[in-house]
């Protein structure tokens, strides 16, 4: 697994991090010219589906670090503006 001051070259850099932060649950992708936060877990993606956003507005992937994007996925969960 890639340090978090690391740049990523693949989602699945970030990914890993986010596996072990949250079992599994969250992941991080790409749509056009920017990303967001979605999961396969039905109660998690109930819970996203109530948020205001998961998206990051960035179109390249190693503009931030991983620990960068970590911190920018933990923004959007727990933000209580984002409800």
């Amino acid at each position: 697994m890639k340090q978090l001051t690391s740049y990523p070259k693949t989602l699945k850099d970030i990914n890993e991090h986010l596996d072990k932060l949250y079992n599994g649950k969250i992941k991080l992708t790409k749509g056009s010219g920017y990303f967001y936060v979605y999961s396969d877990d039905e109660e998690t993606g109930l819970f996203l589906s109530n948020l205001f956003t998961t998206s990051i507005y960035t179109y390249k992937l190693s503009l931030s670090t991983i620990g960068e994007w970590i911190d920018a996925v933990k923004n959007i969960l727990n933000n209580p503006n984002n409800s």
